[in-house]
């Protein structure tokens, strides 16, 4: 019974080896998953780093997700192929996709940055959007500024004022003109 998982797993889960904890992140329950995470995420350093790299190729995506936001809490680098096949499949929890996506901030690459991008011009969903903007943010040196500022004449105005939060999590490395003009878009949410 996954309520009786989650309660052993509340109680006494610090106290499982890395093996058992990894065999609890497969769980078919998503809220036993997401206390292995938590679980996980507060080892640090201790916990199995290179085990959670290689779920990331797990054949269950749920597994793959939850991996990949533990290895994102951990603020390592994951691998962009397993995430990129995961976000493109169509029949992707919503959740998980956003956490996919922020998990993207940690791979600091032009691939990444990239697939940041479509998310942030992709309609429909602001809460995508938004998430790809803090990502893009991570990415540092690695973030498209270029392809950021050409976002601000986007008729989206969600977009536009995503761009601006992106361009400002950027620190000095974003270019002030644009931000600047950004402040006289006719949408005051920008």
């Amino acid at each position: 019974d996954s309520e009786v998982r989650l309660a052993a797993m509340k109680t006494g889960g610090n106290r499982l080896s890395q093996e058992q904890l990894l065999a609890a992140l497969r769980d078919e329950d998503h809220e036993v998953r997401r206390e292995v995470e938590a679980i996980l995420g507060r080892q640090g350093t201790q916990a199995p780093i290179e085990a959670l790299q290689a779920s990331l190729d797990h054949e269950n995506g749920h597994v793959r997700a939850s991996a990949a936001r533990v290895l994102e809490k951990l603020e390592i680098p994951v691998s962009l192929e397993p995430l990129a096949v995961l976000l493109q499949d169509g029949n992707i929890d919503s959740g998980i996709c956003l956490d996919l996506v922020d998990a993207l901030g940690t791979v600091k690459s032009q691939a990444s940055a990239n697939l940041l991008l479509s998310f942030l011009s992709r309609r429909g969903s602001a809460s995508l959007c938004h998430t790809a903007a803090k990502a893009l943010s991570k990415l540092g040196g690695h973030a498209p500024v270029t392809s950021l500022v050409a976002l601000f004449h986007d008729p989206y105005i969600y977009t536009r004022s995503y761009v601006a939060e992106a361009l400002g999590g950027l620190g000095e490395l974003a270019p002030i003109e644009p931000l600047l003009a950004a402040l006289e878009d006719e949408e005051w949410y920008v």
